[in-house]
């Protein structure tokens, strides 16, 4: 399909909510517990135009928590975007994910994209959120991994028969940005 086709803005049919600061640079507008710090990613510079650069939230080996506003009357599916590595390295941990009280699942950042050493985001369903504020906690499952776990974004979905469990959002590859200590960079649309 064209791009201007691809690109077009809507909805899954029952509302949805996108919340994707890996390559807004925005801050997200989720509250997270303090340990949890939003940084940037650097990418390869000929993968990207006119923004050189990706972010996440890294959420350190003692977990932490964020919380989620499901602004409708009706449960939605919670998708959350992180990155991941190809095996056999294990950049990142295992996290264990938590919706309020009750366990969601565990999450193996890696991708099957054969590219070793090199980093990918990756979106998966979490579980169900009923309206209003959840919580979400995240818990590392392993430790002595070379890298935090790295959120890159969340979304909202009310009708998800044609959305898939699982998908890559890119196929580039973002890698952390080691030059300088400027940990956000805020942009305005």
């Amino acid at each position: 399909q064209p791009l201007s086709v691809r690109n077009k803005h809507g909805t899954w049919g029952q509302g949805d909510v996108c919340n994707m600061w890996y390559t807004t640079g925005r801050p997200p507008s989720v509250p997270h517990t303090p340990n949890i710090e939003f940084i940037k990613l650097q990418g390869k510079a000929n993968h990207y135009v006119n923004n050189n650069f990706k972010y996440a939230l890294e959420i350190p080996p003692e977990g932490g928590t964020i919380t989620i506003s499901n602004p409708f009357d009706e449960p939605r599916m919670l998708y959350l975007t992180y990155m991941t590595t190809s095996p056999p390295a294990m950049a990142f941990p295992t996290m264990k994910v938590m919706l309020g009280d009750t366990p969601g699942v565990v999450i193996l950042p890696v991708n099957d994209l054969n590219q070793p050493g090199e980093q990918y985001a990756k979106t998966i369903a979490i579980g169900l959120i009923p309206p209003g504020l959840t919580t979400v906690g995240f818990e590392a499952q392993d430790f002595g991994t070379e890298k935090n776990f790295l959120l890159a974004g969340f979304g909202l979905f009310g009708n998800v028969e044609n959305i898939p469990i699982e998908h890559h959002l890119e196929t580039e590859s973002a890698l952390l940005d080691t030059t300088n200590g400027d940990n956000t960079t805020t942009t305005e649309a």
